[in-house]
């Protein structure tokens, strides 16, 4: 059985990528994501409309605005913002101040989710499993890339290095720096690069847990449904921690709490004014700011893995050590005390938070490839924002109907 297919759709055409390819979906709020698509009537966002609009717009209901994304699609189809392609393959290449990862795109069967090809490594929740189905039956597009990483092969590797000597028929740099480069490959080139693709046995999910978990609502009569996907080699992957911030200290002063730390850890207090002084330099280190000052402290076990691979997490062991015992914190995913920040923003993004509604942030050293392919072999689950890739695909590149094969 093929890994991946070749990809059957539509690409942007070339010259509507500044007005079309969407913004960071994850960096935006939902008012922040309706209010850029009012803004920008052709931007892809307005394919892209939830129900978590409906308070801000009372007078629609999720029926019409998902007639509404519906016919956004149907719209940039018909205008030729989107072309028509023959069935082929993508080199999909980004590349940020420091770093260039090489993407393939194609279409893989749903039944690689369902079998265990596509190994994941997070929870799921219904309610978003059920928006996303609504919305794939509905609407009947996908641009929104599932990412998965696989094992660097060195033959893939040279395919697709070939396919970037050219130059790219499609480029674009997103507003946040990231330069973003599509090639196509179809007839003898795609052959030989999904061929190459047999070699790989596993791909691990890295985004789109819950586009799968919809997708496979799709299955109950055969596993004709297709993912859209982009596969990078694990070694390209770039993963920036995903920090936690509270917001409050429940019985304690920042005082009281620096001490209730001491009680547990070396606590070493680092100097005002140097945030980047804070950055943890290694698995198991943490830093935490609260009233102004960062201290820096290392979690019990930090130093090798243990058995378990998801209790030698550094997300997980800050969880069990510090956030429950505490601060009483003990259901992460659902707590609206616990909130997260993405390692992109810096430390300094961290301070801002606590100028606003947090009370203290806690920097964490990043998730390895390694640890989530150790947890997702084990068939088990990270703890919630235990990742952040980066840079991510963005929306508007590619176009597919993921039920084209389901309703034959």
């Amino acid at each position: 059985m093929a890994f991946i297919h070749p990809f059957e759709g539509y690409l942007l055409a070339a010259e509507r990528a500044g007005a079309v390819v969407a913004p960071l979906y994850d960096s935006l709020t939902a008012d922040e994501r309706r209010r850029y698509a009012d803004a920008h009537p052709d931007n892809y966002l307005n394919a892209m409309r939830t129900a978590e609009e409906l308070a801000s717009d009372p007078a629609s209901d999720l029926p019409a605005l998902l007639d509404r994304n519906a016919s956004y699609v149907r719209r940039c189809i018909d205008d030729g913002t989107f072309l028509a392609q023959p069935p082929c393959v993508f080199v999909y290449r980004l590349a940020c101040p420091g770093h260039v990862q090489h993407g393939v795109v194609a279409e893989m069967p749903i039944g690689a989710y369902l079998d265990g090809r596509i190994k994941r490594h997070e929870l799921t929740r219904v309610a978003r499993e059920d928006a996303l189905a609504g919305y794939i039956d509905h609407v009947r597009a996908a641009s929104s890339p599932v990412c998965l990483a696989y094992r660097a092969d060195d033959g893939i590797r040279e395919r697709v290095d070939a396919a970037t000597r050219s130059r790219a028929g499609l480029s674009h740099t997103s507003a946040d720096g990231v330069e973003h480069d599509v090639w196509m490959l179809d007839g003898a080139d795609a052959s030989a690069l999904i061929a190459a693709f047999d070699r790989v046995s596993t791909a691990y999910l890295t985004d789109g847990h819950h586009r799968c978990a919809a997708m496979a609502r799709f299955s109950a009569f055969g596993a004709g449904a297709r993912l859209l996907v982009a596969l990078f080699p694990d070694d390209e992957l770039r993963i920036l921690p995903y920090h936690r911030v509270v917001s409050d200290l429940g019985s304690h002063t920042a005082e009281s709490f620096i001490a209730r730390l001491a009680e547990d850890f070396t606590v070493e207090r680092l100097p005002d004014g140097e945030p980047d002084a804070a950055r943890p330099r290694a698995r198991g280190e943490c830093a935490v700011h609260v009233d102004g000052g960062w201290f820096r402290f290392r979690l019990a076990g930090g130093e090798a893995s243990g058995p378990d691979p998801v209790a030698a997490l550094d997300t997980a062991m800050l969880q069990a050590q510090v956030l429950g015992p505490v601060f009483g914190i003990t259901d992460p995913r659902g707590d609206e005390r616990l909130g997260y920040v993405d390692g992109a923003g810096g430390l300094g993004a961290l301070e801002n938070a606590c100028r606003g509604q947090w009370r203290a942030a806690f920097a964490l050293y990043p998730t390895s490839m390694g640890e989530l392919v150790a947890v997702a072999d084990a068939g088990a689950v990270m703890p919630p924002k235990s990742t952040w890739f980066d840079p991510k695909p963005r929306s508007g590149f590619f176009l597919h109907d993921p039920l084209r094969l389901y309703e034959r």
